[in-house]
């Protein structure tokens, strides 16, 4: 610097020097490039991840002062450190899974772990891009539809609960639409509702209704908003699985714009055809309890509902988000140590306490499957073993119904997704005997299942069909998740595995085949929808010439098959994703029309 320059303010120096200053290319991301710490140039970078801001992990330039360096070296061969770190950040995105858009314009992105079916495909194909995990992602319905809120406030501040009770459907309807759902959704779920107590209790409701409006003030202590909140949450769930085709998305979208406007003065009508709004009514009723602060045996109940509500409306991600609140408000009720039903003597308690037991239940069930659709660890730990003790005695005569051998099953998908869970944390996979053991469960779970559930000749009636064939498609789905990593094996041994994902494939396929003959209103159920489409993408993309024109044809019954039921009305998500995988097996160059 020139003497005439001694003199210059240090803001002035500063500036000189900044552009003396010969910049070099910026290689690392932005947060790493603040901090002045290593980046591994991953996207996301391994620091990023550790601090818990993938998100903003992000290779812009123009962030920091200086020229752009991208377009000078974008020309230039790569240098040997690399392809190290191309392979190195291989490596990594293998273990940590995918990061997907969600629908636009939020920005944030969508976490879906290793063995999860988009990163296994993109991970075991080299020529499978980004834009191919983003298809699969939403062929599969595991993004949300572009709702800014799943349920909204129909309400003004000032409306109390009565002026929600008021959306009551007739009585005669609510006891239809509660039918309704015993016979579908229940049938094949834990209880989670004491169905007796709870029909008391709505002829209460009735009887008080019939005289006058419906105050809390008037009503017994037990017609809680929470228990309100159940009642909804049953006509929600009902409507929703008895949807016709008739009753159009776009007239549900006219009828409640025109409900949130006022135009119609009386609600109960629309509530009685549409679902979304007795949903709405449903979380309503949650916040009038205050719920967070003060959760109850109905607030579980209803969140459960509400759980179901949203992934059939192909909501799965807020679903999900639900289902974890639901877990850890459960956990403060203290319903994951829960006492022995033998050590209860009051018959009052010990009913409650069949009920707590039955909600943990239908919570390990609903939290182990997602996990693994998701390819996310489970937010519940189980400590015991898979199988009761009494199972492996030789001499005990075990029969386990359909509700026991459902629970035991996702006691062992709680099992596989805590050893997927610790096997990313080592940048492995399962093993094959790990994987062989986790089957050998299943097979012996299997072999302790009542007569109907095992053999499909031995059953009787109605229920024993759909049982059957629901806990079918269920453990077909635990394997399958088990598995399918297995196409990225290299060897013998994975042979065994792939042989075992395309059988159980078909299975699933020709499974829900049979549930759709039986018209059981469970297939529309979201869990049932993912499975086929999961199942239906990778029999047409890992199909081998032995079976190629059997699995042609049982892809063929499956799109006749699902087309002409009722399995997307209502839910357009359902719709597009059954047209994209058409469009998607088809660029792959499956072997079918």
């Amino acid at each position: 610097m020139s003497r005439s320059g001694a003199n210059l303010p240090p803001i002035d120096v500063d500036s000189v020097l900044f552009k003396r200053r010969r910049f070099r290319a910026a290689k690392a991301c932005y947060p790493c490039r603040r901090r002045k710490v290593k980046c591994d140039l991953n996207h996301p970078c391994g620091t990023c991840i550790s601090r818990d801001h993938a998100d903003l992990c992000e290779y812009r330039s123009g962030l920091l002062p200086g020229p752009a360096s991208a377009a000078a070296t974008e020309d230039s061969p790569p240098t040997r450190s690399q392809v190290s770190n191309d392979e190195d950040a291989k490596v990594a995105e293998m273990a940590q899974g995918l990061y997907l858009d969600p629908i636009r314009p939020y920005s944030s992105k969508v976490h879906l772990g290793r063995g999860s079916l988009p990163d296994v495909f993109t991970a075991g194909n080299g020529s499978a891009s980004h834009k191919d995990a983003q298809t699969i992602f939403e062929l599969l319905c595991l993004q949300d539809s572009s709702s800014t809120f799943p349920f909204t406030n129909l309400w003004s501040p000032d409306d109390g609960p009565e002026v929600v009770y008021d959306a009551l459907p007739s009585d005669e309807m609510v006891l239809v639409h509660l039918d309704f759902c015993l016979l579908s959704m229940f049938r094949i779920m834990p209880s989670i509702v004491d169905i007796d107590e709870f029909k008391m209790t709505l002829a209460t409701v009735f009887q008080y209704r019939s005289q006058s409006r419906l105050c809390p003030e008037a009503l017994p202590s037990e017609c809680t908003p929470a228990w309100f909140g159940v009642l909804f949450g049953i006509l929600a769930c009902a409507v929703q699985l008895a949807s016709s085709e008739s009753r159009s998305e776009t007239m549900k979208a006219r009828v409640f714009g025109k409900l949130q406007q006022g135009y119609f003065s009386n609600i109960r009508y629309i509530l009685t055809v549409f679902s979304y709004p007795q949903g709405c009514c449903a979380y309503k009723c949650l916040t009038l309890s205050n719920f967070l602060s003060y959760p109850s045996l109905e607030t579980i109940q209803t969140l459960l509902l509400l759980v179901n509500f949203l992934r059939n409306q192909a909501d799965a991600s807020a679903s999900w988000a639900m289902l974890g609140l639901t877990i850890r408000l459960a956990q403060s009720m203290g319903m994951h140590c829960l006492p022995h039903l033998d050590s209860v003597t009051d018959e009052n308690e010990k009913r409650r306490l069949i009920i707590k037991q039955s909600l943990w239940r239908a919570l390990v069930w609903q939290d182990a499957l997602v996990s693994l659709c998701f390819g996310r660890p489970a937010a519940i730990t189980i400590d015991h073993d898979a199988l009761p003790p009494y199972a492996s005695d030789s001499t005990s005569q075990v029969v386990f119904s359909y509700s026991e051998g459902c629970y035991y099953l996702f006691t062992i998908a709680n099992k596989i997704s805590q050893a997927l869970a610790r096997s990313r944390s080592t940048s492995d996979r399962l093993s094959i005997e790990e994987i062989r053991a986790f089957k050998a469960d299943i097979y012996q779970l299997e072999s302790y299942l009542a007569p109907h559930m095992q053999d499909y000749s031995k059953c009787q009636d109605f229920d024993d069909y759909v049982q059957h064939n629901v806990y079918r498609v269920l453990s077909d789905s635990v394997v399958l998740c088990l598995c399918r990593p297995a196409v990225l094996f290299q060897g013998d041994e994975s042979k065994e595995l792939i042989d075992t994902v395309l059988s159980r494939c078909r299975s699933v396929l020709s499974t829900y085949l049979e549930l759709l003959r039986l018209e059981c209103p469970t297939r529309r159920s979201w869990v049932y929808v993912h499975a086929v489409l999961s199942c239906a993408l990778t029999l047409g993309l890992v199909t081998d010439n032995k079976t190629a024109a059997a699995n042609k044809e049982l892809l063929q019954r499956f799109f006749d098959g699902i087309s002409q039921g009722t399995i997307c009305a209502n839910v357009p998500s359902y719709e597009t994703a059954l047209e994209q995988l058409r469009v998607y097996l088809d660029s792959r160059s499956a072997r079918f029309e």
